[in-house]
């Protein structure tokens, strides 16, 4: 193979020059290392577009998903904070019931006796 020119393999053929001259069933055809460079240039090119194209996609699903977390985290701390409310509520009634039967108690032990006679 001359400077500057690569092998490409490929399926052997009958009838290709082999690089030396000679005609040889299963000679390879030569490639330019200029044309190969290119298209691995381009195709170098293209990945890294690509790439980066995921690299922003994949940012734009984190952000999204770090913004669903908020949400979901604060969604939970305002149903614990209402929870947490609402005991306050239910232990405020209880207190609530249980004074006012302390205060019936008291009353119907000042109120005189009503006798059955």
């Amino acid at each position: 193979v001359g400077t500057g020119t690569l092998v490409a393999a490929a399926a052997p053929s009958a009838g290709l020059l082999c690089p030396t001259g000679h005609i040889s069933s299963t000679a390879v055809p030569v490639v330019p290392a200029a044309a190969l460079t290119a298209v691995f240039g381009h195709l170098t090119m293209v990945e890294q577009h690509h790439r980066h194209e995921r690299q922003e996609t994949l940012k734009e699903i984190l952000k999204a998903s770090n913004n669903a977390f908020k949400a979901a985290n604060e969604a939970s701390n305002n149903a614990l904070e209402a929870n947490i409310n609402s005991q306050k509520i239910k232990a405020d009634i209880n207190s609530q019931k249980i004074k006012a039967d302390i205060s019936k108690k008291a009353i119907d032990a000042l109120s005189p006796q009503k006798s059955t006679d």
